[in-house]
């Protein structure tokens, strides 16, 4: 499958050595545009192809456009969607959502078209939601044409809001090394994702920090089937603690131990990632760590605002929660 890119706003914009909010202007016959930069505004649309869509906002609206990676997390998307359309609406300005669907090796062509087709539809900001490294290349390119925001990855020429993935795993592993744990493993999340890379890192500098070694890092994925297939090899080492960089992970983990008569927390503690909505209802429920993504949603507005204020990119990092529950205790109690 390929896809057919057809011209946005963004590229007349680009043409015409303008604004996108000038061309919104422009196709809206605002009266606050001069007759100068109308007409080479319409004349860049001649020269690139671009036809005005018959569905364009009323003048006057202030939308933000949320476009997210087709298959994120659920969990993730409705959280973050909550906070922006929550404060978006505080400060009376009207958010819409399209997630990208696209072939990877189009992907980066069709985020800029969707961008580019929500300013034809009014927008004014955009918010991209993912953790891929190319919402990221996409967003500091389009950093240069309109207000944009990427939550949960950076760059360093477009504004961000980002979790500190690694302070999770710091405080995960510290709290294993607090309950009197040496012998600790890892079970990882895939390594091609920089949240995973993160996740892993912190738990290892953390153990060198207290002088240990890892017992193991097993590579998986985010799936509970993964970390059952940890769990049993994990049943072979000695470790007695387990920190996995995703809830489903460590569900997967308790469940092979507790197959093998070594239920947590007195056969094996573990401790996961995400605090997702049915993590207290594991049985043990489940030590993890909390991250509040309506609250990146909430940073993403403001970080927009800050941004369009100072007239330069903004960023803000958010630190994620230890929550303690059943799934850890003390080694040999």
């Amino acid at each position: 499958m390929t896809l057919e890119y057809r011209p946005t706003i963004l590229d007349v914009a680009q043409t015409a050595g303008v604004s996108s909010r000038t061309v919104a202007r422009v196709i809206q016959r605002s009266a606050a545009v001069s007759v100068a930069t109308q007409a080479r505004v319409e004349q860049a649309m001649r020269e690139i192809g671009y036809f005005v869509a018959p569905h364009g906002a009323a003048a006057g609206t202030t939308q933000i456009a949320v476009i997210a990676m087709h298959g994120i997390n659920p969990t993730i998307l409705h959280g973050v969607l909550d906070g922006v359309t929550s404060e978006g609406r505080r400060r009376g300005l009207l958010v819409t959502q399209a997630d990208v669907i696209a072939p990877a090796d189009n992907l980066e062509t069709s985020l800029l078209e969707v961008v580019g087709r929500k300013v034809e539809e009014g927008a004014s900001g955009a918010i991209l939601v993912a953790t891929a490294d190319i919402f990221a290349k996409v967003a500091a390119v389009l950093a240069h044409r309109l207000p944009v925001v990427l939550a949960l990855a950076e760059h360093e020429t477009a504004s961000s809001v980002t979790i500190d993935w690694y302070n999770g795993a710091v405080q995960a592993t510290r709290h294993l090394l607090a309950l009197g744990h040496t012998e600790l493993a890892h079970v990882a999340g895939p390594a091609n994702l920089v949240h995973a890379r993160a996740r892993a890192q912190g738990f290892l500098d953390t153990l060198e920090e207290a002088g240990l070694e890892p017992v193991d890092v097993v590579s998986g994925d985010w799936s509970a089937a993964a970390g059952f297939a940890a769990g049993e090899r994990l049943l072979e080492s000695r470790a007695s603690a387990v920190f996995c960089a995703s809830d489903q992970l460590a569900l997967g983990v308790m469940h092979a131990f507790a197959r093998a008569g070594r239920p947590a927390p007195d056969g094996i503690s573990v401790v996961g990632y995400d605090d997702e909505p049915g993590a207290a209802f594991f049985t043990p429920a489940l030590t993890t760590i909390r991250l509040d993504y309506r609250r990146v949603g909430v940073a993403a507005i403001e970080v927009l605002a800050q941004a369009e204020a100072a007239g330069a990119p903004r960023h803000a990092d958010l630190v994620p929660e230890l929550i303690v529950r059943g799934s850890t205790a003390r080694p040999d109690r």
